[in-house]
């Protein structure tokens, strides 16, 4: 019984996220201008400070190491987090463990940082804009009808085991008091 009121307020909760999610895409994509977002002007910034910081960065050679402590991931948010210098620098890493992956020579080191940047950035805008709104809407009817089985099963089970409560103290009365005699034989 617990577990099925548990499983009820799972399910709810659920319900819930869902139809958050759902109001969410269906805002973004009605919102004014949301098919004209541009990168332009944080790609234009990125580039300035990445030529800036690599100007700065001594040339000098990177040892391979067996296991790079970076990945593509980690080049996103270092670029994200304007740490240019660290960007650079795990991508050469990245670059001498895996090869042309990550660009063929230093000179590609902006290109390649920008390009995996407006990747990362164009994956997640997608990722939200492009749920299918109508999806989304029968994932959370579903839920809501999940929701509502559940819940009436609870009830039945609550109900169910009052009256059997009662019946079984009921029978039990019934039987105390046929073992009392009041008559005298």
């Amino acid at each position: 019984m617990e577990l099925g009121k548990l499983l009820s307020k799972l399910f709810f909760q659920l319900m819930l996220m869902s139809d958050s999610l759902n109001d969410m895409v269906r805002l973004v994509n009605e919102s004014h201008g949301a098919q004209a977002h541009t990168l332009s002007p944080a790609i234009l910034d990125h580039q300035r400070e990445l030529l800036l910081c690599m100007a700065d960065l001594p040339p000098h050679d990177l040892q391979p190491s067996l296991r790079p402590e970076h990945s593509g991931d980690s080049l996103v948010l270092l670029m994200t987090n304007k740490r240019y210098g660290q960007a650079l620098l795990a991508l050469r890493q990245l670059r001498t463990a895996f090869g042309a992956e990550f660009g063929c020579c230093e000179a590609s080191d902006i290109d390649v940082l920008l390009l995996m940047f407006c990747r990362s950035h164009s994956l997640k805008a997608w990722a939200l804009v492009g749920a299918v709104p109508d999806a989304l809407r029968r994932q959370s009817q579903s839920l809501r009808d999940a929701n509502a089985d559940v819940a009436s099963a609870v009830r039945r089970l609550a109900s169910d085991s009052v009256v059997s409560h009662r019946a079984s103290t009921a029978s039990s009365l019934t039987e105390s008091f046929q073992k009392i005699s009041y008559l005298p034989d």
